[in-house]
């Protein structure tokens, strides 16, 4: 099983325990509303959120251990990615182009529609920088990320998936919320409101649109790429 099928498994299997344990919460304060004020709802209340933390706790040390051996064997993944080396062909261009101290527009096009491995094309991009040519030098594997911008990238998947394990609500309406506390006050009325919650998912893309929402399409396809190795030491 592929790293992010595995991310994908254990997210998606806190999500659906989290919101049981949540509804039986609800549905239990829900059943107490009737005493509230006396004595019997202030001792059942609390049972029930005992219950709920209790079981809160033993879910989220669960998910983290599970997220710490997955991103481990994300960046193993990654750490063992290999490029493949310019040919001969492509180094003869290259070269060339290293002994001329500026580029012209023409020799910079030519060489891009001559190179074709993601190195080579690197390397020419660097040359073209220093000769201050402004355009894109794209590529077939233009989206191919470097080990270095992946493993910046697990990272903050890592703060993203605390979050995601801390909260079941949306990190945008608590960021708003705690905004107008700070600048406003929180009205009286506003107490007891509640924020949205997270949008269920139910496969990778889903997934990824709620703890990385930042990726673009080209880039989550390559971060997925380079991350997916087979099944670490998590479970069989």
């Amino acid at each position: 099983m592929k790293n992010t099928e595995r991310l994908f498994e254990k997210a998606m299997a806190f999500q659906n325990e989290r919101a049981k344990i949540v509804e039986e919460y609800e549905s239990r304060m829900k059943a107490l509303s009737s005493a509230q004020g006396s004595l019997y709802y202030e001792e059942e209340s609390e049972k029930a959120e005992k219950k709920r933390d209790a079981a809160m706790e033993k879910l989220k040390k669960g998910f983290y251990l599970s997220m710490e051996v997955i991103l481990t064997d994300m960046n193993k993944a990654n750490n063992s990615r290999t490029f493949e080396a310019p040919t001969d062909e492509e180094m003869t261009v290259i070269n060339a182009l290293k002994m001329r101290e500026t580029l012209t527009d023409a020799e910079i096009t030519t060489a891009a529609n001559t190179l074709k491995t993601p190195l080579a094309l690197s390397i020419l991009r660097e040359l073209a920088r220093k000769s201050g040519y402004k355009k894109h030098i794209a590529s077939e594997t233009d989206a191919e990320l470097t080990i270095d911008a992946v493993s910046e990238l697990i990272k903050s998947l890592s703060r993203s998936l605390s979050d995601f394990a801390e909260f079941d609500t949306t990190k945008a309406s608590r960021i708003a919320k705690e905004y107008k506390e700070r600048k406003y006050g929180l009205l009286p009325e506003e107490d007891n409101t509640p924020l949205p919650k997270r949008k269920p998912f139910n496969d990778i893309d889903g997934l990824f649109d709620e703890v990385c929402p930042y990726l673009s399409q080209e880039s989550r396809t390559a971060f997925i790429k380079a991350v997916d190795g087979e099944k670490g030491s998590d479970e069989q």
